[in-house]
């Protein structure tokens, strides 16, 4: 039974994950990487010299982030819809490592007859030191669970958008087994496999999964800019339409004085499908600034 409450005191064990190069790869693959034959991919697929990529953070920490999934939870995970996506970055993940993700829930708000509006956070930190490598947040809508008399959710916050034309843009392929190689990664949702879960869902197709957009997307962005991965600091947008395996996605990117503004447009369709994206990237760091971006420590 959907409770609230229940969810909002429920308490998280950090869930452990020991993982290889061949997973950092398998992540490098199914955000895209490589589909370019961009000079750099090299760096994300071969395990000499492998380099890992921020949102590789979102698939460890084992079943860490699909909690609303077991019975427990009294979520109904087949109407789970992916709203929001944010990852803080605290340090560079390293191809290969123990890792403890662990979860917590910050809000649940009433959306009435659209649903419940859920807003978690997990931190994924080091096994050994305890250092923290990155602190992500989802909001989720829960269709089907409002109406229990909660508070609206907050106002999203909006950054101001650039008037003129973007700066920049670059496309992103995508191919038809993006959904069935990301799956791979531990989200085995149906509704990105089973065209039959995906009407139920009320789509005519499998979709992508949101986290594999938001990995393409940040991939893509660091590529248009010009910047390394490593520099990546805090990244976040919202979904504003569901993405099919196979879609070329345009990323237009306008930049500002402390961040780039982006968004992503499905572009056969001509739909924007992320939308209100915000990144910002450390300057090259040089022993007299590498103080300033030290990792904070997680709790043991």
């Amino acid at each position: 039974m959907f409770d609230p409450r229940a969810l909002l005191t429920r308490q998280f064990t950090g869930e452990r994950e020991d993982y290889g190069p061949d997973k950092t790869i398998l992540h490098a693959l199914a955000v895209g990487v490589g589909l370019a034959e961009e000079a750099e991919a090299v760096d994300f697929l071969y395990e000499a010299g492998l380099k890992t990529l921020p949102t590789l953070a979102l698939v460890l920490g084992g079943d860490a982030g699909m909690w609303f999934k077991r019975p427990s939870s009294g979520i109904d995970p087949s109407r789970v819809l992916h709203l929001a996506q944010k990852i803080v970055t605290h340090d560079v993940l390293p191809p290969s490592g123990s890792v403890i993700a662990t979860n917590r829930v910050d809000s649940v708000h009433d959306r009435g007859a659209k649903g419940a509006v859920l807003i978690q956070s997990r931190s994924v930190c080091d096994a050994i030191t305890g250092g923290a490598y990155a602190t992500v947040t989802s909001t989720l809508l829960l269709r089907g669970q409002g109406g229990f008399g909660g508070s609206a959710p907050p106002p999203r916050t909006r950054f101001p958008w650039p008037e003129r034309r973007c700066d920049d843009e670059l496309i992103c392929a995508t191919t038809p087994q993006q959904a069935a190689l990301y799956r791979l990664l531990g989200d085995r949702n149906s509704l990105h496999i089973d065209p039959g879960a995906a009407r139920l869902a009320g789509f005519d197709r499998p979709i992508l999964h949101g986290m594999c957009t938001f990995g393409i997307a940040a991939y893509g962005l660091c590529r248009l800019v010009e910047v390394p991965p490593s520099r990546l600091l805090d990244l976040e947008a919202e979904f504003s339409a569901a993405v099919f395996p196979g879609e070329a996605l345009l990323v237009r990117a306008w930049h500002e004085d402390q961040a780039v503004r982006f968004r992503v447009i499905a572009q056969e369709r001509d739909i924007v499908v992320m939308d209100n994206g915000r990144a910002r990237f450390s300057p090259a760091v040089t022993d007299e600034t590498a103080s300033d971006f030290a990792a904070p420590g997680c709790a043991r």
